[in-house]
């Protein structure tokens, strides 16, 4: 199964374009791909994670009930690890 959900991840940068924000970054890996997906289009990500402890350039700490950014700041918003986590879907 997770072979599977993370084939259909991979799948999905592909749509990824522009300004990217990868909400939930903190684990590099699929955050690694996302960076290469930005490479490939001339793009740029930022990553936002509530627990960041690999800080680097573009990473930001904080929620993403309250996402610290102006409106409008990014063509494509990649959040595949969150869901589970959020508390307030309205």
């Amino acid at each position: 199964m997770m072979a599977r959900y993370y084939s259909e991840r991979k799948d999905l940068l592909k749509f990824l374009k522009g300004r990217i924000l990868d909400i939930g970054c903190n684990k590099e890996d699929f955050h690694k791909l996302v960076m290469e997906r930005a490479r490939k289009i001339s793009g740029e990500v930022y990553g936002l994670d509530i627990e960041v402890t690999n800080y680097r350039d573009n990473f930001v700490r904080g929620d993403a009930h309250f996402l610290p950014f102006k409106d409008e700041s990014f063509n494509s918003v990649f959040a595949g690890e969150i869901i589970k986590h959020l508390t307030n879907l309205t």
